[in-house]
């Protein structure tokens, strides 16, 4: 039984990274077309948010009983293996910078990170030195526990509170503050998994929000949001920038964490209206009962939204 699980998931793995060289065979030859800058682009920010594989592999160990020890041996296993994927995503991510360069040798990223608290990404850190940061976070509690990255090209913070509009926003600060929200959490949802408390709204305050086209920042290429089910009022403030944007990574919920939020599902649909095709989950967040330990009830997680070279290629003729 072991030896057969091993074999599935094994030959699982390697179609995986078959469909992805054909992927990147595939971009190599619109590439040959001419379309250097475009399809260079859409491959490293897709290298660069491209998803661990560990935890799918993973739960299906889980289903078995009395498997925990061999789950453990062929997480570490895969984790191995993606490490060994992980240095030819950096390879990849390092030739379309070479690509991009050679075409712009002033090349850079406008990346703009909605609920900017704690530091940029690593996976965004490892091109810092080509991003125009621009991130907001209304939160004097997370805003002071913000790291300025040196590195950027250039670096800028809001504290703003964006939304679809100009007007006054009631936000609820919580026990945790990673997840304040301008939308009340389902306790009735919450209460059934451990530590609930830190959804625990503490006070609420009054905001000045403003949406993301009022601010007038012009040529934003990538937008990253984590604002606790506020994302699709965001983008529908966001309107005017979206037609020239290259993509979003956002945090999608499956399961109202929050009374009334809007589900993955809804911001799909409104950003396949700008011609963005869902790519791929970044990460996944399981909750079980009694504990968080990748097992359980999938319940939000970060998606991966892109607009096809072949698109943008439509669009700039």
């Amino acid at each position: 039984m072991w030896l057969k699980l091993y074999q599935i998931l094994f030959n699982y793995t390697s179609k995986k990274v078959r469909k992805f060289l054909t992927f990147s065979e595939s971009v190599t030859k619109i590439q040959k077309t001419g379309q250097n800058v475009i399809t260079s682009t859409f491959n490293l920010l897709n290298s660069i948010v491209k998803r661990s594989l560990i935890n799918y592999y993973f739960f299906i160990f889980a289903i078995y009983n009395n498997l925990e020890t061999k789950a453990i041996m062929i997480k570490y296993f895969f984790k191995t293996l993606v490490s060994h994927y992980n240095k030819k995503y950096d390879r990849m991510i390092n030739r379309s910078l070479f690509e991009l360069n050679k075409n712009d040798s002033n090349f850079s990223l406008k990346f703009v990170d909605v609920g900017a608290a704690g530091d940029i990404h690593p996976r965004w850190k490892r091109i810092s030195k080509f991003l125009d940061y621009i991130g907001f976070e209304p939160d004097k509690r997370s805003s002071e526990l913000l790291v300025k990255s040196q590195n950027c090209k250039s670096y800028k913070i809001y504290p703003y509170a964006l939304w679809n509009k100009k007007q006054k926003l009631k936000f609820n600060l919580t026990k945790k503050p990673e997840v304040s929200s301008a939308f009340k959490p389902n306790y009735k949802f919450l209460n059934q998994f451990m530590n609930s408390e830190r959804f625990k709204i503490e006070s609420i305050i009054e905001l000045d929000s403003i949406d993301l086209d009022n601010l007038e920042i012009e040529g934003i290429d990538f937008i990253k949001m984590d604002v606790q089910g506020g994302e699709l009022n965001i983008i529908s403030g966001a309107e005017n920038n979206l037609p020239k944007c290259i993509g979003l990574e956002l945090e999608v919920e499956f399961n109202e964490i929050y009374e009334n939020q809007p589900l993955f599902g809804d911001l799909q649909e409104k950003l396949s209206n700008y011609g963005f095709e869902f790519i791929d989950f970044v990460s996944l967040d399981r909750w079980e009962r009694d504990d968080f330990n990748s097992f359980g009830q999938c319940v939000f997680g970060d998606a991966l939204f892109l607009k096809s070279p072949e698109h943008m290629f439509l669009e700039q003729n």
